[in-house]
């Protein structure tokens, strides 16, 4: 990362705008990052006590319920690419605009020649632009993220309901079958019990 950013600052206007966007933009993700390990390694643990538990009461249902999540994790996985990409666009635009911003500041103290302030104030509503339309795409592909995510759960939930009941519902004894032997009598419609 050390090299790519020494490349990136020598090729900017103002390596000064690319330090002080890097220092801004990148302490979340890199807070997020340590903070994610944490609810990783618990995600990790309560999954497989969960999938544990699961398999003792049915194989099925522990089936149902690793898969659906790993299945949930590779397509969150895949969505999340597109989000992270239009971060980075969004941090390098954001470099060239505060590196703009920079330049302009520093130079207006001194008078470079008449014009100076129209020119400075021209590239930064140049670059301006350029910054709202990566934060856009980037929300954009976070509110795809967020709307997969609470999709994939609702479903994976349902699913794991749904086989839980199937697996718990009694089988009912044939309508003509009557009480027999070991098998508990069910309550019929009219309320009498056979």
């Amino acid at each position: 990362m050390a090299t790519a950013l020494d490349c990136r600052a020598r090729r900017s206007v103002s390596p000064r705008g690319v330090v002080v966007n890097l220092g801004l933009g990148d302490i979340q993700p890199v807070g997020a990052g340590v903070a994610s390990l944490t609810r990783g390694i618990g995600g990790l643990t309560a999954v497989l006590a969960v999938g544990l538990i699961l398999f003792t009461y049915s194989w099925q249902l522990c089936v149902v319920v690793l898969v659906g999540v790993v299945l949930v994790l590779r397509v969150n996985d895949w969505l999340v690419k597109p989000y992270r990409a239009s971060q980075r666009v969004v941090r390098d635009r954001m470099a060239d605009l505060t590196g703009v911003a920079l330049d302009a500041s520093s130079g207006l103290r001194v008078i470079k020649g008449p014009g100076a302030a129209d020119r400075f104030s021209a590239r930064y509503r140049t670059a301006s632009p350029g910054v709202l339309s990566a934060a856009t795409a980037m929300a954009r592909s976070a509110g795809v993220v967020a709307g997969y995510q609470a999709f994939a759960a609702g479903l994976l939930m349902a699913g794991t309901v749904w086989r839980t009941v199937v697996r718990a519902a009694p089988a009912r004894p044939a309508p003509d079958a009557g009480c027999m032997g070991a098998r508990p009598c069910l309550p019929t419609l009219s309320g009498r019990i056979r």
